[in-house]
């Protein structure tokens, strides 16, 4: 088994990223008279960081002010309160006090430390084993964020795993050369097309649920 293994949150810890993909929709077509449907607010949404969803949008010619960031980011607190759940069995990973565990996430540090409290994980994470996106330079698909968590936690990338449900978190894992495991139990959109196209980037550990997720980890 690994020595570490490093979580991404959205979409993995909790079915989450449809939440935030759903804000941001909602207050972009409200604002800028998009009409974006479901599929094109993931494909500019989903699976990055606050950083890189601005950096996408400017080269859409589209530019959001702060003030609507603090009123997404609003939205956003709402939406989790209302209706994030937890992945069923994953706490059973977060007990097995043989391996260390951390968060590499894409959300704000604020905003993720909120999100394990309500799920009641502080037993689990607090600022010493949670890192985000704007603690280094790049988010994902940049390695960034994954080498700084392995290097604040004391390991070498060949002692980690990554567990990760989003193209660039995927890309993130396979540029900072970690081992990763696809996480496919909470693709909204096309489960089957995200399966085969993590198979073509190279992934070779797929996880349907959290109990084949544990099964991977104690064969690695």
């Amino acid at each position: 088994m690994k020595k570490l293994i490093i979580w991404d949150f959205d979409g993995v810890i909790a079915d989450t990223e449809k939440l935030w993909v759903s804000v941001w929709r909602e207050y972009m077509n409200k604002k800028f008279n998009l009409g974006w449907d479901e599929k094109k607010a993931h494909e500019v949404f989903a699976g990055v960081s606050v950083k890189t969803k601005l950096e996408r949008l400017s080269k859409l010619g589209l530019f959001p002010s702060e003030e609507d960031l603090e009123n997404i980011l609003s939205g956003e607190i709402v939406k989790m309160n209302k209706e994030m759940i937890i992945t069923k069995d994953i706490v059973d990973i977060f007990k097995n006090a043989k391996v260390k565990q951390c968060i590499a996430t894409g959300g704000i540090l604020s905003k993720t430390m909120k999100k394990i409290k309500i799920l009641g994980l502080e037993e689990y994470f607090n600022e010493s084993n949670v890192f985000c996106a704007d603690m280094v330079e790049h988010g994902k698909p940049e390695p960034d964020l994954f080498l700084f968590a392995a290097q604040k936690m004391g390991f070498e990338p060949k002692d980690c795993v990554i567990i990760e449900d989003s193209y660039a978190g995927i890309t993130a894992a396979q540029r900072a050369g970690i081992d990763v495991i696809g996480f496919a139990e909470h693709q909204n959109l096309d489960k089957e097309r995200f399966v085969k196209d993590i198979k073509e980037m190279g992934v070779r550990n797929i996880a349907l649920n959290m109990q084949e997720v544990k099964t991977i980890l104690l064969n690695m």
